[in-house]
């Protein structure tokens, strides 16, 4: 059974109170308001990413929900120290994949790796949600255009736990057939350009993983 969830865009998604700060460095306070922390209600450290993109719905990484039922998930909202204990929480009561999502080992043949989480309580107006494009919307992508990720994940390859602090690093979007996204120590990757993108810096050491 295909189940079909209509979101609708509200007229103030997107507005951050801050200014961001450019290139790998602890986030500002409050600056990604709809930035939250997907983790399991007997695991609290944080599990996996996500953005709030209605009251009542979280968009998040599709290989993320396969760990926990969805009773056993929690989304917190409006944290930037991980161990912060005002802000929102809500129980996860549901979870929509992409029927198409396929989990394998080889992450340039996964695609589609993106689920819904409905929650148990509604934020209520509490935190701005992110902007998705509409629908057969053309967002213009384009080669070297400036993205931010943001994360609370490692932030070096000594390091020895995840970070304590939101992160933010700026990176560019490159071409999927440049050897920057083709080349990894696992074999050669094959980006689906229509389904995925690729983004770094040139001059390396900045990405979402380490």
């Amino acid at each position: 059974m295909l189940t079909v969830l209509k979101i609708s865009r509200t007229a103030n998604c997107g507005i951050r109170p801050h200014v961001k700060i450019a290139g790998g460095s602890e986030s500002k306070i409050g600056s990604w308001p709809w930035m939250i922390s997907l983790r399991a209600t007997e695991y609290p450290q944080h599990l996996c990413g996500g953005v709030l993109i209605h009251q009542k719905y979280i968009l998040t990484a599709g290989h993320c929900t396969y760990l926990f039922l969805p009773n056993q998930y929690e989304v917190h909202i409006g944290l930037h120290y991980q161990n912060d204990t005002n802000h929102f929480v809500s129980p996860v009561k549901k979870i929509y994949r992409h029927p198409a999502y396929i989990s394998t080992v080889d992450f340039s043949q996964t695609v589609y790796d993106f689920a819904i989480l409905e929650l148990e309580r509604q934020t209520d107006n509490q935190f701005t949600v992110i902007c998705l494009p509409r629908l057969n919307e053309n967002i213009n992508l384009r080669e070297k255009m400036n993205t931010t990720t943001l994360g609370w994940g490692i932030t070096s390859s000594d390091a020895t736990g995840l970070s304590n602090t939101l992160q933010e690093v700026t990176l560019q979007l490159l071409n999927g057939s440049s050897p920057e996204c083709t080349q990894s120590p696992y074999g050669r990757l094959v980006v689906n350009e229509s389904l995925q993108i690729c983004a770094g810096r040139m001059e390396g050491g900045f990405g979402t993983c380490e």
